[in-house]
């Protein structure tokens, strides 16, 4: 297939499990509630599920927020850094540089859409019920995009 054609197909593909992701049958969107940047600058989070779909037992997601306002982090077959953002529970993520390694397909389409979530206009919420566990959740639609831990 040409590179240029699977590319298109990849995001097009993640696009759509990205946007028609429901939350599981019960499960609700704790509360919004302000998160202290001392949550996150300094903080090293494990990420837990994408889209609503747990991540892969092969893989392991990181994401690293530095006090700076800088973040790093692995999404499974790349590095990736840039910049953050968090006013109050609104976090901006971007943009986003990556390194270029090639992986198999289901951990390169898990990383496709690590990367789109890192990409939206998120919130963060944590559950009081779940301590050490927060989401990030769409700005625009409410749908949980990363659970972090």
């Amino acid at each position: 297939m040409f590179p240029m054609l699977r590319t298109v197909l990849i995001s097009l593909s993640t696009s759509l499990l990205l946007g028609c992701q429901p939350m599981h049958k019960g499960e609700t969107n704790p509360v919004a509630e302000p998160v202290s940047s001392s949550v996150l600058a300094g903080s090293d989070w494990s990420i837990q599920a994408i889209a609503g779909r747990p991540v892969m037992a092969s893989t392991s997601l990181s994401i690293h927020f530095e006090p700076q306002g800088k973040l790093s982090g692995f999404a499974g077959c790349n590095r990736f850094m840039g910049r953050y953002e968090l006013s109050g529970t609104k976090l901006t993520i971007g943009p986003l540089a990556t390194t270029r390694k090639l992986c198999a397909g289901p951990a390169m389409s898990q990383e496709q859409l690590l990367l789109l979530a890192l990409e939206e206009p998120l919130e963060v919420r944590h559950n009081p019920s779940k301590s050490g566990v927060i989401s990030l959740i769409s700005a625009e639609n409410e749908q949980t995009l990363l659970v972090l831990k």
